[in-house]
């Protein structure tokens, strides 16, 4: 009676261990899949976060651009006021010659 309560008792740990290989087969296999599901994730936070250096680089970059557009606006003006300046200059020298151009022609002496 003993010898029959030990063989089952046996057998019913026999179907236990298989039970435990088996849950421990599928708490690998799931472990497998999270392992693999965190790596995408941390793929897809390396990419996002590449992403947002990208942005800040290229907001830098543009804030570059338009100081320069606006530098480029300031010396075209400062070279526009320049010319200016020397075309009135010139202007004045041009009235000048004329008008002493137009005093050796009446003989008179400047």
């Amino acid at each position: 009676k003993e010898r029959a309560r030990v063989v089952e008792l046996e057998s019913e740990m026999d179907v236990r261990r298989e039970e435990l290989r088996i849950l421990q087969e599928d708490c690998w296999q799931k472990d497998a899949k999270v392992s693999k599901q965190l790596a995408v994730e941390r793929g897809m936070q390396e990419d996002l976060d590449a992403t947002y250096i990208e942005i800040e680089f290229l907001k830098k970059e543009l804030a570059v651009c338009k100081k320069v557009k606006e530098e480029k606006r300031e010396d075209s003006n400062r070279e526009l006021q320049i010319r200016q300046v020397l075309c009135s200059g010139w202007e004045r020298e041009v009235k000048a010659l004329q008008t002493q151009v137009s005093n050796l022609e009446r003989g008179d002496s400047y």
